[in-house]
């Protein structure tokens, strides 16, 4: 079903990701204030990730983090404004990254380079909330799993 996003040459790839982006804009523009949308950019940004650079993927996820920030229900302010957009952004390029690396460190595509430093990112990032991020090796292929653990909440401290 997503394949036919992310398939097909760079201008084309962008071409939606683009439409996207602005789609959930509307969408999230529009919608009840109580219900922000700002997750949905994540879509967008795994499209990104297969065809631009990093500093390119970071300029789409300033601007999906200032969508997501303008068109979401809660009030700006320093102390509240500031750490959500930094999960905001750190987010949206995290993923995207991601899928920069692991298209780019494929071994079985001619001439493959990559830094490794989105897999070590998004690796970082999934530990600072207590989980894992596991790689299978597939034929032809790989697949990327993220285990988290519940937290308890209810948890009295010492």
């Amino acid at each position: 079903m997503f394949s036919s996003l992310f398939g097909g040459t760079r201008g084309s790839v962008l071409l939606r990701a683009g439409l996207l982006i602005a789609a959930i804009a509307l969408i999230d523009w529009r919608a009840v204030d109580e219900v922000p949308l700002g997750f949905l950019y994540l879509l967008p940004m795994l499209m990104v990730g297969r065809v631009l650079r990093p500093w390119q993927i970071a300029t789409v996820a300033i601007i999906c983090t200032i969508l997501a920030e303008f068109f979401d229900a809660f009030e700006w302010n320093l102390r509240g404004g500031i750490p959500r957009d930094v999960l905001y952004f750190s987010s949206f390029f995290c993923v995207g990254l991601f899928v920069y690396e692991v298209t780019k460190s494929r071994p079985f595509q001619d001439g493959a380079h990559a830094t490794g430093l989105g897999l070590y990112l998004s690796r970082a990032f999934v530990r600072s909330f207590g989980g894992e991020l596991r790689y299978k090796p597939i034929f032809g292929s790989a697949c990327f799993s993220v285990e988290l653990s519940p937290v308890n909440t209810f948890e009295r401290a010492s």
